[in-house]
């Protein structure tokens, strides 16, 4: 194995272990919330998230993933971090004064006494990525996966805590600062770049990128937030917490597809700078095959024990969203392989590319949104993100393939499909077995279920038997 394939096969377990702990640890915790508060307040809490997300973006316009990708090409990249923390802080400042003068607007933020904790908490978010970017810039990306445990971990224990002590919302706003609160010290600590005097030609550069950058991350944020926010205007704060509950859960098919996003970023826009365009493609092969190969066993175990999982882990109140669940496991393993490939075009200095695969996804999104939930509630809502999201992923493809090569293993996924079809007829199987009705019943057929159909792939899979052995051989030094 080679030096470049052995860095990024160890980023990619420090990024996978990352994202996964983190996914089943914030699943744990929406669990005990979801019980101990009530889809009501947890509403609240999603449609705090919401707006905290929009503003992040305002306060970014594309500056952030412009020095990113500056940064990650190692020119001068002192002058790109100072530059884009100069102009985040600039973004702040304008957005909070903008915030201030219509707060009357924000009516259910000032009801819930939550308007000016939002405007703290967005400045402390801002201070964190603008960090958190220099930190993955560098390359650095064991120490970005150890920040982000951290700061849910603590996230995690201060609401746990704030909760359990009876501050509902206010103890899981708490968290999020405690949260990134801890990011912030630990980059302080470990930062390399220093400010430095800053010319025009670099506000040049990061406006030129940042454009596109802004207006594709718009799109995506639009399309991560619009469906909650809708739900809570034409329907109940409740609703709004039972779909929350479900796009939470969802996240379970998408982890593994973060944590190769977020390896491979920094690396396919080094090697684009470089002209490495067989390393980028091989690397895309590889990647869609591995985000399909938990996202596609994700999916069928969600249709199967989903209702279930719902009604034991959260609570009766939350089975009602079964419906919306199923669409969205549909969604997020379209997702997964459209995630890459919107990766892959900002990494490949793209950026106009991706932004086009996102406006028309936003406006389909909220086109669709618009007209089935109110007729169709939150199954409505997950059907617009199912259909946004393939349209998604046949635009991003006729893009993409202009700039590298795009090649599926279509045999790995015939296998995957394989094995999850035994799976499933199991767990159906289990189902009928296995007479007990409480929490564990479908915990041990979701772990029977992980077991049969990564038992059969290692039998039959001599790749995946291979990488299996080069992931426990590795050597962490160095």
């Amino acid at each position: 194995m080679g030096k470049v394939e052995i860095e990024v096969h160890r980023h990619g377990l420090m990024m996978l272990g990352s994202s996964a702990g983190i996914t089943f640890v914030g699943v744990l915790a929406t669990m005990f919330y979801a019980h101990w508060l009530g889809a009501e307040i947890l509403g609240a809490y999603f449609l705090f998230l919401s707006y905290y997300n929009i503003l992040a973006l305002l306060s970014d316009l594309g500056f952030n993933t412009a020095a990113l990708k500056r940064i990650s090409e190692g020119i001068q990249p002192d002058a790109y971090f100072t530059l884009s923390f100069l102009l985040r802080l600039i973004l702040y400042g304008l957005v909070s004064i903008l915030l201030v003068a219509f707060r009357d607007r924000f009516v259910d933020l000032n009801n819930a006494g939550l308007f000016w904790i939002l405007i703290a908490v967005f400045g402390i978010g801002t201070l964190a990525s603008c960090l958190a970017t220099a930190i993955g810039g560098a390359n650095r990306l064991g120490l970005a996966a150890s920040m982000s445990i951290l700061d849910n971990i603590t996230r995690i224990g201060v609401q746990f805590t704030g909760v359990l002590l009876g501050f509902k919302v206010f103890g899981l706003v708490g968290g999020i600062i405690a949260g990134l609160s801890v990011e912030i010290v630990i980059a302080l600590r470990y930062l390399d770049f220093r400010p430095v005097q800053v010319r025009l030609e670099h506000l040049r550069s990061l406006i030129h990128y940042s454009l596109w950058a802004f207006l594709a991350s718009s799109g995506v944020a639009v399309m991560d937030n619009i469906n909650v926010i809708l739900i809570g205007y034409f329907m109940a704060s409740s609703d709004v917490g039972i779909y929350g509950i479900c796009w939470t859960f969802s996240f379970f098919g998408l982890f593994v597809t973060t944590a190769l996003c977020n390896t491979l970023w920094v690396k396919v826009s080094r090697w684009s700078a470089t002209g490495d365009r067989e390393t980028i493609a091989l690397a895309l092969s590889r990647a869609c095959s591995y985000a399909l190969l938990f996202t596609i066993p994700i999916l069928v175990g969600g249709i199967i024990l989903g209702e279930d999982l719902l009604y034991y882990l959260f609570s009766a109140s939350f089975a009602a969203g079964f419906g919306a669940l199923v669409l969205l496991l549909f969604a997020r393993t379209v997702q997964s392989v459209y995630q890459l490939f919107y990766t892959f075009l900002m990494a490949m200095d793209a950026a106009r590319d991706a932004f086009f695969v996102v406006l028309v996804g936003s406006i389909v999104n909220i086109t669709l949104s618009v007209v089935l939930i109110p007729v169709l509630g939150l199954v409505g809502a997950a059907a617009g993100t199912l259909v946004t999201a393939s349209i998604s992923l046949v635009i991003a493809f006729r893009k993409l393939r202009r700039h590298t090569p795009v090649s599926l293993d279509s045999f790995a996924i015939m296998r995957f499909l394989g094995a999850a079809g035994i799976m499933g007829a199991v767990l159906i199987l289990g189902k009928v077995l296995v007479s007990i009705h409480a929490f564990w019943r479908p915990v041990l057929l979701v772990l029977l279920g992980a077991g049969v159909y990564f038992g059969i792939l290692l039998l039959i899979d001599r790749r995946l038997r291979d990488d299996a052995r080069r992931t426990l051989m590795i050597r962490w030094r160095g």
